[in-house]
């Protein structure tokens, strides 16, 4: 801890919750709880089982001293030119390590241990936003199942498997019984809370076996009691902070004061301030987070903020973690109309609109918008309750770079129905544009290749045809044969929806009230435009993370093109591949979908990074 007047005074002011903390994580989803299961002093270990990588092998081989744990050790030998789905080196040691050839479907022998040392502890505080561990697991409670084999799930010395046993065991034996909430070994959502009371078996070392469509996927809501049931089992409920929103972040410097008996005051300052130039040497940069908890009870229909419902805390620290994840801002189309009440976000915003207004979306369509796993759930939850469906995406079916083409299935039953549904409608809809024929397809509906152009009061969303532009912007510069398939593909277009225009033309002559509404798209109305009444419309287009709390000078200068916004996908958070730690700001580190692991198998080898450049940094210090 610092030597400072100025942050002891902090510590000791009236703040309800705050203080130093060597480690202050932001964000309490699964990439947090690894990190802070590292931090309390739990360390890997290889066990000296072999790994199938050759050069990994040969690297381990001739580790100077194999005793240590994979914190100690040099991890750019180890993890520089590992290839795998991840582009973090170090993610990828850990994987081929606690999933020895998990790509190639198999279920094979961890190559790591693990121990406990309180003197390898570091002081840390993991903050989220959420109600419970888990981050935004907490409001996945459905029935749906992962995308990810549940043991890619797993955290640090918990496998899944033991933990659903041990809960169906616990489950038997209090079948039929009625719990109190001071005795019950269960929560309400009959989560294991007490894995002591059940007697651990011992894991044997199995032969490496490929995992079955039953044992590979976990429901959402089992994840989410897993997470829950991990942090109480590790005892770590003292490493959390729940409910609590981070609403700043900046950079201080304080002076240090020279001698440990000196009683001398000294000054916090920002680390942007010209009085740093003056005596650099002297000072102690620290991170400053400040934010809410919200203390209300979620589970209340009334969301009312009363006097006391908010605490304020402040915590200051050496090394912050971004470990937030990417799933607070639902990702918009940016056209006119979007806030309208008729427009949902999420599979839970659907769900609620099915419990109220049922009738309504019997009668006129849903609008699904999104080519993703997302839109693929919220057509098999429209399908489970027979609601028309209307699904628009930007992507042609054919495009290889859809989710379908890359999900096994044997594995993905149900996304491979949806995509089979996809394709039939573009048979049929290629028989119609032949053979003038009806579609078949009644109570669903594709737009590939199209874009919404705005929404209107009326509860209608206007479309335009994405192939018919591209035939206007580049005819002049297309060959004369690609110019008659264009021109062909064109005349089709125009059959499909001249019926359609002729129909809704004196509704567009006659909605003057929709002026407004619709005036920067009634003037590009064009051939190849749709018109659809909808009950409600659902964007499925993905999440971006939510770094608000972050001043602008150094949210704007993290990602790897700070030209373009910082996004998950394809310009995540700039970083060390060996240390996790930013490349522009010193003793900030990043985590999980931040730096481009969108898949929690790889979150722990970020995890692994962090701690060790922490730990190295501390004892050279």
């Amino acid at each position: 801890m610092p030597n400072c007047e100025a942050i002891k005074s902090a510590i000791n002011s009236n703040k309800a919750v705050g203080g130093y903390k060597d480690v202050v994580i932001i964000g309490n989803g699964p990439s947090g709880l690894c990190l802070s299961y590292f931090l309390s002093g739990h360390w890997p270990y290889w066990n000296k089982n072999p790994v199938s990588d050759e050069y990994l092998q040969m690297r381990l081989n001739y580790l100077d001293n194999k005793n240590l744990s994979l914190v100690e050790q040099d991890l750019e030998m180890l993890s520089n030119g590992l290839e795998g789905r991840s582009l973090n080196q170090v993610a990828l040691l850990y994987d081929k390590l606690k999933h020895p050839d998990g790509d190639l479907g198999m279920d094979s022998p961890t190559c790591l241990n693990w121990k406990y040392d309180p003197n390898k502890e570091i002081d840390h505080i993991c903050i989220g936003k959420a109600s419970g561990p888990g981050g935004a697991w907490n409001d996945l409670d459905g029935s749906q199942l992962t995308v990810s084999p549940s043991r890619w799930m797993e955290l640090p010395e918990l496998s899944y498997s033991e933990w659903k046993r041990q809960s169906k065991v616990l489950s038997n034996i209090n079948a039929g019984l009625v719990f109190s909430s001071k005795t019950s070994n269960f929560s309400e959502d009959n989560s294991l809370l007490n894995a002591n009371q059940v007697k651990k078996v011992n894991s044997k070392i199995s032969l490496s076996r490929p995992l079955t469509t039953e044992d590979s996927r976990a429901s959402m809501n089992d994840i989410r009691n897993y997470y829950r049931d991990y942090v109480k089992q590790k005892n770590m409920d003292k490493y959390l902070l729940n409910n609590a929103t981070v609403t700043n972040v900046r950079r201080i410097c304080c002076n240090k004061l020279l001698h440990n008996n000196s009683n001398d005051n000294c000054t916090v300052i920002p680390c942007n301030s010209s009085q740093i130039i003056q005596n650099s040497q002297n000072l102690e940069c620290l991170w400053e987070v400040t934010g809410l908890i919200d203390k209300r009870d979620r589970k209340k229909a009334s969301s009312l903020t009363h006097k006391g419902d908010l605490m304020e805390f402040k915590y200051y620290c050496k090394h912050l973690v971004l470990a937030n994840g990417a799933c607070d801002i639902h990702n918009e189309l940016n056209v006119k109309g979007e806030k309208y009440r008729f427009i949902l976000r999420s599979i839970r915003e659907l769900e609620d609109k099915i419990k109220e207004d049922l009738p309504r979306l019997q009668k006129d369509p849903l609008m699904i918008i999104g080519s993703g796993l997302s839109a693929a759930d919220a057509i098999l939850l429209a399908k489970k309750y027979q609601i028309k469906i209307i699904h628009v995406i930007r992507k042609s079916v054919n495009d290889p770079s859809l989710i379908f083409n890359k999900l096994p299935k044997k594995v993905y039953p149900e996304y491979h129905r949806v995509y089979e549904q996809i394709l039939n409608y573009k048979s049929q809809e290629s028989e119609i544009n032949n053979n003038n024929t009806n579609v078949n397809c009644q109570n669903y509906v594709l737009y590939d290749e199209h874009q919404v152009k705005y929404f209107t009061s009326k509860r209608t969303c206007i479309l335009s045809n994405l192939s018919t532009q591209y035939y206007t912007n580049n005819n002049s510069g297309n060959s004369m044969m690609n110019k008659t398939n264009s021109a062909s593909n064109f005349n089709r277009q125009m059959h499909i929806q001249k019926q359609l225009l002729f129909n809704h033309q004196k509704q567009l002559n006659d909605c003057d009230e929709e002026i407004e509404n619709i005036q920067d798209g009634i003037e590009d109305y064009k051939i190849g435009d749709s018109e659809i009444k909808i009950s409600y419309a659902c964007i499925l287009i993905g999440y971006s993370p939510d770094l608000s709390f972050l001043p602008p000078n150094i949210a704007n200068q993290l990602a790897v093109d700070t030209s373009r916004s910082m996004n998950t996908k394809d310009n995540p958070i700039c970083i060390d591949e060996y240390t996790h730690e930013s490349s522009k700001f010193k003793n900030l580190y990043a985590m999980g979908p931040l730096v481009g692991d969108n898949f929690v198998r790889f979150g722990t080898g970020g995890a692994l990074a962090i701690t060790s450049s922490i730990w190295k940094k501390r004892v050279k210090k």
